[in-house]
């Protein structure tokens, strides 16, 4: 989980999490 998070850019972990709620 942690190197998926790292290999994904925060941003676009922010816009999928905005869109999920």
């Amino acid at each position: 989980m942690n190197l998926k998070l790292e290999q994904i850019p925060q941003s676009i972990i922010s816009v999928y999490f905005v869109r999920s709620f």
